[in-house]
């Protein structure tokens, strides 16, 4: 966790906190922001609070001390409800408003992961709750220059694909030769998927028409491709096999049409 970051988006989005909760492991975006991988399932409430300014502070029953080890702050231990609530008004004391993953109506149902009945016990307490679906977008929806490059990069081969499709459909249509769907359609899919023995290599560089496959070297692919599905040695390693011998095997049927 970065707590200095996650503070400094929390003065930009002008919140006051953030308030982590869980119970049975129903937040996986808590742990993933606060980089926490709990002792356990918890079977008991704890929480988590992130101030836009100070040290932070967490909430944890006595018999499950340590669910947020690792987290900088202090901890309040409780047993009882009215300790439970107690705590929680001592952690959230001096804030207006805390962002926890609620969302309005349920608009956004992958941020709504904190039950009504917590939003309402905190609300209850004075404090205002307000979606954390910004600070999720910047934590967790982010893409780094490298997602983004691989997604740019990945948006240049699909238009290659479309560009050599259409001067495949130009090409026959100048000179007059017949182009079945079929043989389109193997074309284009030639060009999205490249399945070898290293694995399956999507959006390949190039396609190749189906008038240049050759009948013997594709009887010796569907031969290969048969014998990689009987020597696959899991189940990944046989789907992606059978996957390559279902494409040849459609594509000869292509071809014999």
């Amino acid at each position: 966790m970065n707590l200095a970051e996650i503070q400094q988006e929390l003065r930009n989005q002008k919140l006051y906190g953030w308030l982590f909760f869980d119970h049975h492991l129903r937040d996986p975006l808590a742990y993933r922001v606060l980089g926490l991988t709990p002792p356990g399932i918890p079977t008991r409430r704890w929480y988590y609070l992130i101030p836009a300014e100070g040290e932070p502070r967490g909430l944890e029953h006595r018999i499950e001390r340590g669910m947020t080890a690792g987290l900088p702050g202090r901890r309040i231990p409780y047993s009882s409800w009215a300790e439970q609530v107690e705590g929680l008004r001592q952690i959230t004391s001096g804030l207006r408003s805390v962002a926890m993953q609620y969302s309005p109506n349920c608009a956004i149902p992958y941020v709504s992961m904190v039950d009504a009945g917590t939003v309402e016990l905190v609300r209850s307490l004075g404090i205002d709750v307000v979606s954390s679906a910004e600070l999720i977008q910047y934590f967790e929806a982010r893409w780094s220059p490298e997602a983004l490059e691989s997604h740019l990069e990945a948006g240049r081969r699909v238009d290659r694909v479309r560009a050599e499709a259409f001067a495949m459909v130009r090409e026959r249509t100048l000179n007059g030769s017949p182009l079945q769907e079929v043989e389109m359609k193997e074309f284009v899919r030639g060009g999205f998927a490249d399945v070898a023995n290293g694995g399956l290599t999507i959006l390949a560089e190039q396609s190749v028409p189906l008038d240049q496959f050759d009948a013997t070297q594709l009887a010796g692919e569907i031969k290969n491709a048969e014998e990689d599905v009987a020597d696959a040695s899991t189940d990944e390693a046989r789907r992606v096999a059978s996957e390559k011998l279902d494409q040849l095997k459609e594509l000869k049927a292509g071809l014999a049409a």
